[in-house]
């Protein structure tokens, strides 16, 4: 296989739910270097008014950050969803996997943007259609 080619830095954008199955699958590979990359706030919490629920979801993301962590990914967490956030997220990474959920998916345009000035190879997006 061409070195130039290979498959073996992969960043996924979103922890939790698709996300989360797709960076634990990928790390269960332990052949790839995995990075998470998410945002440093939940933003299903601004979805969401009771403070009760917003509470919970910002520990459940903690929980999974940590987690992650520990099964070996790389985490990047960014502020702003802006393409030089993710221009420097993914550098170094060959293919992206965009796992946000529908909160996030008008990010996705930043998102390629940093790819393509990151130089990624790949952009596997949440939404098709």
């Amino acid at each position: 296989m061409d070195p130039s080619c290979a498959f073996d830095r992969v960043a996924v954008v979103g922890t939790g739910g698709y996300g989360w199955h797709f960076l634990c699958a990928l790390l269960a590979t332990k052949r790839l270097h995995v990075r998470a990359v998410t945002s440093t706030t939940d933003t299903q919490s601004s979805l969401i008014k009771q403070s009760g629920l917003v509470k919970q979801k910002h520990t459940d993301k903690q929980k999974r950050i940590a987690k992650l962590r520990e099964l070996g990914a790389e985490i990047v967490e960014y502020d702003d969803p802006a393409s030089e956030a993710f221009a420097a997220a993914f550098s170094d990474i060959h293919t992206v996997v965009s796992a946000v959920g529908l909160s996030g998916v008008t990010s996705q345009i930043a998102m390629i943007d940093g790819a393509l000035a990151a130089g990624v190879r790949w952009f596997i997006p949440s939404e098709y259609g």
